[in-house]
């Protein structure tokens, strides 16, 4: 683990920019880090904790490449979300889990981060997913143009959500006094 988070402190550090053809090595250093993870951590609360560090450096790690060919993306979308999955079927405090997901995606800048929003009811339970949508709706009231992307941001969480719930309310009248 120590490794993983001084790997991961390195890369937040790194100001050298990577060019597209370098893009691909970086992608594989980062899928590198989270097999490390893997291998080292057993623990769910101590992968998922440094899953969220992982998916916090996105902005560092987009700002310093260019990323037109996704490879690096793909790792943030596809292979993270994964890992991030295993870990969360075995963690027992579901509530803390929506509530890390919900702050994840509240500050999501690079849009990577939706993955782990639109598997939430993989691992969460339904009334907590209702709860997460009640969240994004009290935080769209509150501003049409948050710092997380307001109103557009917050309808795709909701509808997403509500998707993902077995019960799903009048999401499109909801979403219509969103958008006004």
């Amino acid at each position: 683990m120590n490794s993983f988070k001084t790997r991961l402190a390195a890369l937040k550090r790194s100001k050298r920019f990577l060019f597209r053809g370098e893009s691909g090595a970086l992608a594989r250093e980062l899928e590198d880090m989270l097999e490390e993870l893997k291998r080292e951590v057993s623990e769910p609360r101590a992968g998922l904790d440094a899953l969220a560090a992982f998916f916090k450096a996105d902005k560092a790690v987009f700002e310093r490449c260019d990323d037109s060919n996704g490879y690096v993306g793909d790792v943030f979308r596809e292979i993270a979300p994964e890992l991030f999955s295993f870990y969360a079927k075995q963690y027992d405090d579901k509530k803390w889990l929506a509530d890390l997901i919900f702050k994840l995606y509240a500050d999501d800048d690079n849009g990577v981060r939706y993955c782990l929003l639109s598997r939430m009811s993989e691992f969460v339970p339904d009334p907590l997913l209702r709860k997460t949508v009640d969240k994004f709706w009290a935080l769209s009231e509150q501003s049409e143009n948050s710092s997380f992307g307001g109103n557009i941001h917050t309808s795709i969480a909701i509808k997403s959500l509500q998707l993902q719930t077995q019960r799903p309310r009048n999401v499109g009248a909801r979403l219509q006094n969103v958008r006004s």
